[in-house]
């Protein structure tokens, strides 16, 4: 079986993953919130957008590989105000997680 184009193939995924979280904030934004439509279209959006990270490009290293450590601690940031002012006892266990993640991403392999 031929190798197909592995770099069209990430693009493909990463435009996927944009249109479906556009089709569930236009979704959210008509009123659907209940509806089963936007929460696969938003789902989808974020399962694909994190296999869209972990695809590596023919001549080029996976996209989470060129994260700073500045972006990631914004991320975290994001999320733990995020998630902590939904879940206030959520706080301090997803700053150790996504700390340790962080950690594990970012350090070089040998």
């Amino acid at each position: 079986m031929a190798r197909r184009n592995f770099d069209l193939n990430r693009k493909l995924t990463g435009w996927a993953s944009v249109l479906c979280l556009l089709g569930g904030l236009i979704c959210l934004a008509l009123g659907m919130e209940d509806e089963i439509i936007t929460a696969g279209l938003i789902r989808n959006s974020l399962f694909l957008g994190a296999l869209w990270l972990a695809l590596p490009a023919k001549n080029r290293s996976a996209a989470w590989e060129d994260v700073s450590w500045s972006a990631g601690l914004l991320f975290m940031l994001a999320a733990v105000g995020f998630l902590a002012a939904r879940f206030k006892w959520m706080a301090i266990p997803l700053v150790f997680g996504l700390a340790l993640l962080i950690y594990f991403l970012r350090r070089p392999l040998k």
